[in-house]
């Protein structure tokens, strides 16, 4: 692994979030950020904390969002459990495509933003970290 892999994720672990033992952690990432990923999960590890990854992949978003009806999107409620739940949320950015969802309706953008705002409210209620990858 780049040592600058590494070293960016020491910075995220003890910099950004502050990572406590016992700690109950969620990382967002796209597929592109996987090293990142196994090096945030191995300081995880050495801090006694436990991660949970999900993949932020766009293409994913993208085929959600152009197959819903803007008028159904609802807050999901398992998603909203788990970040309840956890203390400490990450989010890598790193696209391999940055207009990915630029063919996405702009109301349909809007509805999901609107129905998914609580999530983000909970979210940057507790301590969390952004980096670009």
């Amino acid at each position: 692994m780049d040592p600058r892999i590494r070293e960016h994720a020491e910075v995220i672990v003890d910099h950004s979030v502050d990572l406590q033992e016992g700690d109950d952690v969620v990382i967002v990432a796209p597929s592109v950020a996987e090293e990142l990923v196994i090096a945030l999960h191995e300081l995880i590890g050495d801090r006694g904390a436990n991660p949970v990854s999900l993949d932020g992949s766009s293409r994913a978003s993208r085929a959600y969002l152009r197959a819903s009806d803007p008028e159904d999107f609802e807050l999901p409620s398992h998603q909203m459990a788990l970040y309840e739940e956890m203390d400490v949320y990450i989010a890598v950015r790193g696209q391999t495509n940055a207009t990915e969802t630029s063919d996405v309706e702009p109301e349909t953008m809007a509805a999901h933003q609107r129905a998914n705002q609580p999530m983000l409210d909970e979210r940057l209620g507790k301590r969390w970290g952004g980096t670009q990858f």
